[in-house]
Formats: C-alpha cells, structure tokens, sequence
C-alpha cells in the first residue's frame, strides 16, 4: 500500500478517520471538535497551510498524516491509522515519510502527544523523539441555572468552520467559541481568577478548557480533566 498525497476531496474521509479514531477528550480546545472540520479541512489543505498524505485500501482511507513547516520544523499535527489496520507498519510508513520530507527540506520533525496515550508516548520514543516541552492543561465544567446573554460574532467566516466568536455579557476581555451546543471554549495564557470563574460559573453553560498554570488551585481541584501534552522532537537537522 503506497503513501498518497491527500487532495481537499478527501476532507470528508479524513474528518471520518478523526472523528472515529481520535479520542474526544483530546479533541477538546481544538478545532477538530467542530461539527463542521471537513469544511476546516478542506479549507488548509486548498490554501496549503498543511499537507496530508494518506494509505487507501479498496478506496477507504485507513491512514492519515497531517503537518505543517514552520519554525524550523516539519510539525506533525496529527497521525491516524483506523483500527482495524493498526499494527501492520503503517503508522511507521507514514512517520517515515514524513521524516524524509523533512531531510529533504533540513528540518526537524516536532509534534505533541497526550501523555495518557503512553502507547503512542513510547513508540514516539522508540522512533528517535525526545521530550521537549510540557503543557498542562483543565477542563472545568461550567453551570448556570440562568445562563447569560450572549453576542455572537462571526470574524474571518468562522462560522463556516463551525465557530461563533461570542462576547458574554458582563464579562470583557476574554475571547470565547463555541464548536458545539453547550461547549465553550476558551484558551487563555493570562491568569483566570477565581472571582472571574465564579461570574462564569453564573452565565454559562459549557466546557471550558484553560491552560493548567492560569488558574487556582482551589479551581484546578474541581477540573473534570486535566491533560498534559508533552511536545516531542526529532532532531535531523542537527
């Protein structure tokens, strides 16, 4: 089974494979929760912001690689072999492809990995990657018996993609998308406290996914999940 360069046409079977293979929770604070990724897809793959090569089998895609290069690196955003083909080497196909894209262009190869997924942790490891970053981060679960008013905005044809940009009333500052019904988003480098918290606690209903440093201890404890992405790299170029 040969690697083949993925066309935008394929945007609905690789949104699939993701959707079938990739873990919810992992998907959380990205924007391949969205209903509508296939249009995302679509959308970086026609305007060759990532590149994706594929195995298909009888016309069904059963492996996917995606990545970008930037920042001296050939990042590999994510890596997918369906399960019913998983443990047969393609998984290894893919990777070395990638890798030999990335000699050819003298870069490294990069990418991020749940540390809970310890089988794809260690068969990065055992690839030739090393751990270069840790990233924390909580999801905490937002109730409200009254939830707040909120604005929607549409920046950049987000809503397309699935995204509402939305501004919540009484609370300024901070930018919010929600992918799904009742499923808010947020990333935010800066510090959340916990006065801000409680007001969001009492305007919305939803998840909300921070950066683990950002909050309080008091807030961490009542995260639902907290996930560590640890950054890996393969050094090639040097």
């Amino acid at each position: 089974m040969k690697v083949i360069k993925l066309s935008s046409d394929y945007a609905n079977n690789i949104s699939e494979l993701y959707e079938k293979e990739l873990e919810y929770l992992y998907l959380l604070g990205t924007a391949y929760q969205s209903p509508k990724i296939s249009n995302y897809l679509r959308f970086i793959c026609e305007n060759k912001l990532e590149d994706f090569f594929g195995i298909v089998n009888d016309d069904e895609l059963i492996a996917v690689i995606q990545y970008k290069k930037s920042d001296g690196c050939l990042h590999i955003n994510h890596m997918v072999v369906a399960s019913s083909h998983q443990g047969v080497g393609l998984g290894k196909k893919l990777l070395y492809w990638a890798i030999q894209e990335a000699e050819l262009n003298g870069l490294n190869v990069s990418l991020d990995v749940d540390s809970t997924n310890k089988k794809a942790f260690d068969w990065y490891l055992s690839n030739g990657f090393e751990i270069k970053s840790e990233t924390r981060f909580s999801i905490l679960e937002l109730k409200s018996q009254e939830p707040n008013t909120i604005v929607y905005h549409d920046r950049e044809n987000l809503s397309n993609f699935g995204f509402s940009n939305v501004n919540v009333m009484g609370i300024k500052g901070l930018d919010f998308y929600f992918v799904k019904p009742h499923t808010l988003l947020l990333k935010n480098a800066e510090i959340v406290e916990d006065k801000l918290l409680n007001k969001l606690h009492g305007a919305i209903n939803g998840l909300l996914v921070v950066d683990s440093e950002s909050i309080s201890k008091k807030a961490l404890s009542k995260s639902i999940y907290n996930r560590v992405v640890v950054g890996m790299v393969k050094y090639i170029n040097g």
